[in-house]
């Protein structure tokens, strides 16, 4: 006897209850696309070549230090606590990126970026694993990696269009705009 053929739906490999969340993250992870594709050359322009080395460490320091202490202060409060000053943090980090005119600006906005993002992603995935069903969460995690890999994928190829013609500064303070809408949506979602 034939199988009767199933319908292929969005549900069979993305887990919709998880989408909202996965926004905010695809949000976020388009200020890191441009962050990881772009902050070079634009320290590059800016004459900040010494800072810029340091830059990414800077970050790498902020995400290892902050994600302990907010994931204990998540584990108590909920995440709402710790989620808006996080996102917060990003627009900050992006604003300060785009307005950068010295080296002290350009690494607070790693700090700021380091924080922001990393908890961002953390707090998020937590969130999704507790409020997901066991036999869901396999789903549900590749629904989470899938909206990362696609703001950090997609971002540059998007950004790069607009650069040449407005430059890095505009591009940043619209990737702090965008960051902004992170929140509504987190708001929302």
């Amino acid at each position: 006897a034939k199988r009767p053929a199933q319908c292929i739906s969005i549900a069979s490999f993305v887990q919709v209850s998880v989408l909202p969340l996965t926004c905010v993250l695809f949000l976020v992870s388009l200020g890191y696309s441009g962050i990881l594709s772009f902050v070079v050359l634009y320290a590059g322009e800016l004459g900040m070549t010494d800072a810029v080395s340091v830059y990414f460490v800077l970050y790498a320091v902020a995400i290892l230090v902050s994600r302990p202490p907010v994931g204990r202060r998540v584990d108590r409060k909920g995440e709402n606590s710790c989620i808006y000053a996080s996102l917060s943090a990003v627009v900050l980090g992006l604003a300060i990126l785009a307005a950068a005119v010295h080296a002290g600006m350009l690494l607070a906005s790693a700090a700021l970026l380091g924080f922001g993002i990393g908890t961002t992603q953390s707090i998020i995935q937590a969130v999704i694993a507790r409020d997901t069903p066991p036999e869901e969460l396999g789903r549900a995690n590749s629904t989470f990696m899938m909206r990362m890999d696609l703001g950090s994928g997609a971002g540059p190829m998007v950004i790069g269009l607009f650069i040449p013609f407005v430059g890095y500064r505009p591009v940043y303070a619209a990737l702090a705009c965008v960051a902004v809408a992170a929140i509504v949506v987190y708001h929302f979602a």
